[in-house]
């Protein structure tokens, strides 16, 4: 996931300003996962939707900072480009106190308790997520940012 393929303005200008634009953590998780499809096509549905929901969580709620292990405030992205960077194992590793080294060792892993174990799940389960899910938002922000942003009359959707 390098900084190219999330360098495109035109396409994440909607999402910036009405997905990003200062709500709060627990309203852009769900308009975040209202954004894609359920998960058609997975042999379990259910499943697929709690590993979706966990990875939002790791990458949208966030803590402001972490001291020996206890999350402090709220740290949600406030762009695309901030919310696909979160979708780096080492960066949600450091968003929640640990470091990449630490990643499912016990003894090594010094950020909130357990997270190390919800992202590796995240990439290495049954499904794994990280990657998928910020493929999905990737191209869906690319896909629908240059409609999104064109002007109302353009669309047929002026307010009325």
């Amino acid at each position: 996931m390098s900084d190219a393929t999330t360098n495109d303005d035109a396409a994440f200008g909607i999402f910036e300003s009405a997905i990003f634009g200062g709500i709060d953590p627990d309203q852009l998780r769900k308009s975040l996962n209202a954004l894609l499809a359920p998960g058609r096509g997975c042999e379990d549905p259910a499943y697929f939707r709690r590993l979706r929901e966990t990875v939002l969580h790791l990458v949208v709620d966030a803590p402001a900072r972490v001291e020996d292990g206890i999350p402090y405030g709220v740290n949600p992205p406030t762009s695309a480009r901030e919310f696909l960077r979160r979708f780096d194992m080492s960066v949600l590793a450091e968003l929640w106190g640990g470091s990449l080294a630490g990643l499912g060792n016990v003894e090594a892993w010094t950020g909130v308790p357990h997270v190390d174990y919800a992202i590796v799940s995240a990439l290495e389960g049954k499904q794994p997520m990280l990657a998928r899910l910020h493929r999905e938002y990737l191209h869906l922000f690319r896909s629908y940012g240059a409609q999104f942003d064109a002007p109302p009359s353009a669309t047929g959707t002026e307010s009325q």
